[in-house]
C-alpha cells in the first residue's frame, strides 16, 4: 500500500513539475500554457491570443499553429499605419446558426480591419451564405 501511495505521489509531482516546464513567459509579462506536444483537438471556445499581429480563438489554436509565446486578449490594430478599428470588434453569425456549432465557420465583420485583426481570411463581400 505504502508504494502506491509512492508511486501517484511521485506521478502526481513530476505532471506538476511538466506543467510549469511547458509555461512560457508572454510579452504582456502574464505566464500562459503552451504545451509542447498537441494533439490540435481544441474546443471552441473563445479566448482569444494575440502572437505576432495574429489573433487566435485561443492558445490551444495558437499552438497547433506553432505559436508557443504569446498574449491574452485581441491584438491590437497597426495604428501607424491609420488602421482603426469599430469597437467592440465583434463578428456576426450567419443567420439561424450558433457561433459554437461548427469551427471554422464563416463570419461577417464590420469592418476590413477587424477581419484582419482576428485573423479571419476574406472570402467574400455580403451576406453568408
Amino acid at each position: 500500500m505504502k508504494v502506491l501511495i509512492f508511486a501517484i505521489s511521485t506521478f502526481l509531482l513530476i505532471s506538476c513539475g511538466a506543467d510549469q516546464l511547458n509555461k512560457k513567459e508572454t510579452t504582456s509579462g502574464a505566464s500562459s500554457s503552451s504545451p509542447i506536444s498537441q494533439s490540435c483537438n481544441c474546443t471552441f471556445e473563445y479566448n482569444p491570443v494575440c502572437s505576432g499581429g495574429q489573433t487566435y480563438d485561443n492558445s490551444c489554436i495558437a499552438g497547433c499553429n506553432g505559436v508557443e509565446v504569446y498574449s491574452n486578449g485581441r491584438c491590437e490594430c497597426n495604428t501607424q499605419s491609420g488602421e482603426v478599428c469599430a469597437q467592440p470588434p465583434m463578428p456576426v453569425c450567419p443567420q439561424g446558426m450558433a457561433c459554437a456549432q461548427v469551427m471554422p465557420m464563416p463570419l461577417i465583420y464590420p469592418s476590413e480591419c477587424d477581419m484582419k485583426r482576428a485573423g479571419a481570411q476574406f472570402i467574400k463581400n455580403g451576406s453568408c451564405n
